[in-house]
C-alpha cells in the first residue's frame, strides 16, 4: 500500500513540475515575442488598392482626384 501511494506522490510531483515549467516557458516566450517589422499588407479590389506598411503612422492618397458620380458608377 505504501509503495502505491509513493508512486502516486512521485507522479503527482512530476506532473506539477512539468505544468509549472510549461507555464514559465510559455510566459517567457509571450513576453519576449517581437512582431515589429517591415511587412507590407495590401488589399486590392477592382477599383481600390490599399497598401499599409508597418511602422508608419500616416495615410497617404496618391493620384486621387475627385470624380463625378456618373463617372464613378461607370468605373
Amino acid at each position: 500500500m505504501k509503495e502505491n501511494n509513493n508512486k502516486k506522490f512521485k507522479l503527482t510531483t512530476l506532473s506539477l513540475i512539468l505544468v509549472i515549467a510549461l507555464v514559465i516557458g510559455i510566459t517567457y516566450a509571450a513576453f519576449n515575442f517581437t512582431g515589429i517589422g517591415n511587412l507590407v499588407n495590401s488589399i486590392s479590389t477592382e477599383t481600390v488598392t490599399m497598401v499599409y506598411t508597418e511602422g508608419t503612422n500616416k495615410i497617404s492618397l496618391e493620384n486621387a482626384l475627385p470624380t463625378e458620380d456618373e463617372t464613378g458608377m461607370k468605373l
